[in-house]
């Protein structure tokens, strides 16, 4: 199943309407706050809110978004 393509050109405020509710790393990395690799770390040490799903992490996105004030 291939994920439909997403424009992190968007206002904050419209991209996160777009995004599903649980984020991938680079889903969340495409915002632009950080890498993909520092995503995976701050996930690992708990400074995101976020599920790990076999290897890989799924980030919380309105939590995301309001951690790194992205919207109100």
């Amino acid at each position: 199943m291939q994920t439909p393509e997403i424009d992190y050109s968007l206002p904050a405020d419209v991209l996160a309407s777009t995004l599903p509710p649980m984020l991938t790393i680079r889903q969340a990395a495409g915002t632009g706050v950080a890498s993909e690799r520092m995503l995976r770390k701050m996930c690992a040490e708990g400074d995101i809110k976020a599920t790990k799903v076999g290897s890989d992490w799924r980030i919380a996105r309105d939590p995301f978004f309001r951690q790194f004030c992205l919207v109100g």
